[in-house]
């Protein structure tokens, strides 16, 4: 959660709240849970001056540091409190903090998203959003694209006049299944950009809130469900479109994308009618269904997250709503659904911006990584809510901490993949963050087990990526594993390859046999030689079925099969 007014961002490690008033774990931009001081200490790495978006693949995080005009990367969720950033764009180091209007700088920085390649970004100050075509590993990088100005050094306000390819004020950007939603805050509208735009000062498709690409009056029409105040967010679930309607005080919801200019929404939150706009709704109080300056949301395609501004509250619908006034499951930063104190303890929130979370599923075995942990059932579940037997990576049930009791055979940090073989019971688990796989020889029946054997670092205390230099033996952010009962499958991720082990490995730090998606063991280019059968971008997912090698390859946007009868015993270079 960003907590805005706090100067800080809050992390919950057991996954989204389920009761009123949990307590976060983490705080990100302040040294304690019970301090706020903007720059706390003086800028840097570990501080934050009025935060705004975060964004997070499970691995890395980004924080939108709007009055340090810069963007925070942290390339591995923090573990402990006051955490400092690895990459800052928007300026040339940690410790700079002004704006400016080029390929390399920013101005009140907003909406932050990604693709989990490309880098989005709403340039609130300029007026403009930027693209980065991979998402930045050196401080004070040049963004690729500009959206809203016809070039990277020109800021100005509807430059050239209101239109289709000008902004004032975009406060927040989102991609999703090929398209790109704006929040044109002052312009009181949104865009939609049927595809991703590749050029500098693209045109919107569509625009929502008013009845043309010219026109910009707030509530143009009056109060309705085509029409916009001062519009803070925009997400999109993949088949519905999230609309944050801050000074109507409300959330519109679109059961389909709009194709067609100054739509009607479906959906009115913190509103009992399409007409209504007042904080607090028409009641006048705090109550469970009604916002006071709602400042955006986001959604999982399951549950949606509202951040209720100035009732200092995150609220969450376990469900999307179908129905005007839903009223929320939870509520984040209250006792309950009908106060509004703001605070700065563990439990209160002032001006929270975005609320996010995530976890990573499989049948029988859990891989909880956001709480760097496995959960094991020891028969299949048949009743809901049906509790684990086994832990392994945490000591006991209820903690949660990265390389717990400090880095070991028994400790794991944001793990991913895990694969169980049913003929010899032994268990696998890409332990990501370590940069390793761990192999159990034996599926665990206590708690806390350590693994017998590590693959991708030389012992079980060590956690380098590309540990020596990348090799045949070396891993960076492995995904995903597999077994087919005599080869092993690694998706090394960050290396752009998957690795095969002729047979499972037995001892630490052992080589792999034949690199898929690179022409030798120590390459690691994307697309290396331009995309192509044999190269590969990002890879996740990897299955055998002892003929046929299935790779999801992630952002080539594809799935490749490889048919050979026999899988080669040698590298390299192997195409499909």
């Amino acid at each position: 959660i960003v907590d805005s007014y706090n100067h800080r961002v809050l992390i919950y490690n057991n996954g989204i709240p389920t009761v009123t008033g949990a307590t976060p774990d983490l705080v990100i931009g302040q040294p304690n849970m019970n301090s706020n001081t903007a720059n706390n200490g003086g800028i840097g790495a570990s501080t934050l001056n009025y935060p705004y978006d975060i964004w997070s693949d499970g691995t890395k995080l980004l924080i939108s540091d709007q009055s340090n005009n810069r963007i925070l990367i942290f390339n591995n969720i923090p573990t402990s409190n006051f955490a400092s950033a690895d990459v800052v764009i928007g300026q040339l180091d940690m410790t700079s903090n002004s704006p400016g209007t080029t390929a390399t700088t920013l101005r009140t920085v907003r909406g932050i998203d990604s693709d989990g390649t490309k880098l989005y970004v709403a340039d609130y100050g300029n007026h403009r959003v930027l693209v980065y075509n991979t998402i930045p590993t050196t401080n004070g990088a040049s963004a690729d694209i500009v959206i809203g100005q016809p070039d990277l050094t020109s800021g100005t306000v509807n430059n050239g006049g209101l239109s289709a390819n000008t902004y004032n004020n975009p406060v927040e950007v989102q991609v999703k299944n090929g398209k790109m939603f704006v929040g044109d805050r002052a312009n009181c509208r949104a865009l939609i950009y049927n595809s991703i735009p590749t050029s500098n000062n693209a045109s919107a498709d569509v625009v929502i809130g008013q009845p043309n690409m010219t026109s910009n009056t707030c509530n143009n029409g009056g109060v309705s469900a085509s029409s916009l105040g001062t519009t803070y967010g925009v997400v999109s679930s993949g088949t519905k479109l999230f609309v944050t309607d801050y000074t109507n005080n409300r959330i519109l919801i679109f059961n389909s994308i709009p194709t067609v200019n100054g739509a009607s929404a479906d959906v009115v939150l913190g509103q009992a009618t399409m007409t209504g706009s007042g904080f607090f709704g028409s009641t006048g109080i705090v109550t469970a269904s009604n916002f006071y300056n709602v400042q955006g949301m986001d959604t999982d395609g399951t549950k949606l997250f509202i951040n209720d501004y100035q009732n200092f509250r995150v609220l969450i619908y376990n469900a999307i709503p179908t129905s005007s006034g839903a009223i929320p499951d939870v509520v984040v930063g209250q006792t309950d659904l009908v106060s509004a104190t703001s605070g700065i303890t563990a439990s209160k929130i002032r001006g929270a911006f975005h609320a996010i979370g995530s976890t990573i599923l499989n049948k029988l075995f859990v891989s909880d990584g956001q709480n760097n942990r496995v959960l094991i059932f020891n028969s299949i579940p048949t009743t809901h809510g049906a509790s684990a037997d086994v832990v392994i990576g945490q000591a006991d049930m209820v903690t949660s901490t990265a390389n717990a009791g400090g880095l070991s055979a028994k400790s794991l940090n944001a793990n991913k993949g895990v694969f169980v073989d049913a003929t010899t019971n032994k268990l696998i688990i890409a332990d990501a963050s370590n940069h390793r796989v761990l192999i159990f020889n034996s599926i665990p029946t206590t708690s806390f087990a350590s693994a017998d054997v590590v693959i991708g670092q030389p012992n079980m205390t060590s956690n380098t990526a590309n540990n020596g230099g990348i090799g045949p033996n070396t891993l960076n952010a492995p995904y995903g594993v597999y077994y087919d009962g005599a080869k092993l499958f690694i998706t090394d991720l960050g290396n752009n390859r998957v690795l095969i082990f002729n047979s499972l490995p037995t001892s630490n730090n052992a080589s792999a046999d034949v690199v898929v998606g690179q022409p030798s063991m120590t390459s690691n280019t994307k697309n290396n030689g331009g995309v192509g059968a044999n190269t590969l971008f990002y890879p996740r997912g990897v299955h055998s079925d002892g003929i046929r090698l299935f790779i999801a390859d992630q952002s080539n946007h594809r799935v490749l099969i490889y048919n050979r009868e026999d899988f080669p015993a040698a590298c390299c270079g192997w195409s499909c």
